[in-house]
């Protein structure tokens, strides 16, 4: 889900990502917050995480675990971001050839 931000950063440069991304971004938060918050997956520090809350709790929650969650969260996607533009940059020669398939094709 963030291979598309990543891609387009890389192709039109980071001040040219489109708002396309919105719904992949929004999509990956929710998933992110839910293995935070469902399946006490942390992130890579090995940081254990809570072991079941169901998202709808968060709004209980004190403002010390929201933010620990969103820490968590946001760590789960910078990670992931990260893997996406270094695959991206090591296939950037295939990346542009897609994206100027897609462009002429589409």
């Amino acid at each position: 889900m963030m291979g598309g931000k990543a891609a387009e950063e890389l192709i039109f440069g980071a001040k040219n990502v489109t708002a396309g991304c919105t719904s992949d971004l929004r999509q990956a938060t929710g998933l992110a917050r839910r293995m935070v918050m469902n399946f006490g997956m942390a992130s890579a520090d090995g940081e254990p995480g809570t072991l079941y809350m169901d998202v709808d709790d968060y709004a209980v929650l004190s403002d010390e675990a929201k933010h620990d969650i969103d820490k968590k969260t946001q760590n789960l996607l910078n990670n992931a971001y990260s893997k996406a533009a270094e695959y991206l940059k090591a296939h950037e020669e295939e990346l542009h050839h897609l994206a100027k398939a897609l462009i002429e094709f589409e």
